[in-house]
């Protein structure tokens, strides 16, 4: 298998480098640049953000990155027509995931490779001051021909972003992001059972705050815990530094327990921001929060304590 994946990488590696020169082809047809959106799923990682992101496509009309166009990162714009061609949309998709990852070429995909080139992979942190103009345009260009193409509400999703939306408001003016919310314990819970069945349990995993290097001293099971606070403050801190009326928060819990309510609240959301998204005629699935204790009592209770202290009521 991991050979496979191997092979597959550097097969998709040396496509985008033969395919890149032609995307710039489509960028320079763009005439979007006043679009409303994009709008951007947030959150710490193991959060909700993946269903949230799954329901989102599934429920309404929006363009979105899936794997081919994920695979295709250097040229998404042609990603984005071989998907078309492909017949490759909402309809295909399913909602199982492992880690945020989702299988077959119409899933929705993070497109981390995509911001990575831009982007620094450490600290993920990002502000308006982060890019240089070329970046800047690059970015604007691609993502703008992306939705000239699409000609509908573009939607990404990258836990990352939890710590670029200052970055991203100065990219995208009108951008919009919808937050995913879950208890702490159970997200902190969830980052440290992955982290211990890890070959390397030293490594990081998923987006690093601002504070990643203070954090790396501490035990692992304060680093998940930690990971998830210092997330958490960072989206409120710049949320609250642009427009925070730009912020959709939606809880994880609530969005099991009704999740009919939930998408009707985001979509008169971003109608009130000049987002027209049009509601699919599709049944939602049934879904059950996965909020309980996993870990030993020992673990969940020092889990339990940490976040109570940094989440004090």
């Amino acid at each position: 298998m991991a050979l496979f994946e191997h092979l597959e990488h550097q097969f998709f590696r040396i496509l985008n480098w033969l395919l890149a020169p032609a995307d710039t082809l489509f960028a320079s047809r763009n005439n979007a640049p006043d679009a409303v959106g994009p709008v951007f799923v947030i959150g710490p990682p193991r959060s909700g953000t993946t269903i949230l992101y799954q329901l989102l496509i599934h429920s309404f009309d929006f363009a979105y990155i899936n794997n081919l166009v994920g695979h295709l990162y250097r040229c998404p714009n042609l990603g984005l027509r071989l998907s078309y061609l492909l017949g490759l949309n909402a309809e295909s998709i399913t909602f199982e995931s492992t880690h945020g990852v989702t299988t077959g070429l119409a899933g929705p995909n993070e497109f981390g490779l995509f911001w990575y080139r831009w982007f620094p992979k450490t600290p993920h942190y990002a502000d308006e001051l982060t890019l240089n103009s070329e970046a800047k345009n690059a970015i604007r260009s691609t993502v703008d021909a992306m939705r000239t193409h699409a000609g509908r509400p573009l939607l990404f999703k990258n836990t990352v972003h939890s710590v670029r939306i200052r970055a991203l408001r100065h990219l995208f003016p009108k951008a919009l992001f919808i937050v995913c919310e879950r208890d702490p314990v159970y997200t902190g819970q969830s980052i440290y059972r992955i982290r211990t069945n890890r070959s390397r349990k030293e490594a990081w995993w998923s987006a690093r705050p601002r504070e990643l290097d203070r954090l790396l001293d501490m035990p692992l099971i304060e680093q998940c815990v930690y990971q998830v606070y210092y997330l958490t403050k960072q989206i409120e801190t710049d949320s609250r530094s642009v427009h925070y009326d730009k912020f959709f928060r939606l809880s994880y819990k609530r969005l099991c327990e009704d999740t009919e309510r939930e998408m009707s609240q985001v979509q008169t959301w971003l109608k009130r921001h000049g987002v027209q998204i049009q509601r699919r005629s599709v049944p939602l699935p049934q879904l059950r929060a996965n909020d309980k204790k996993t870990l030993s009592d020992e673990d969940f209770e020092q889990i339990r304590s940490l976040v109570e202290t940094l989440w004090p009521e």
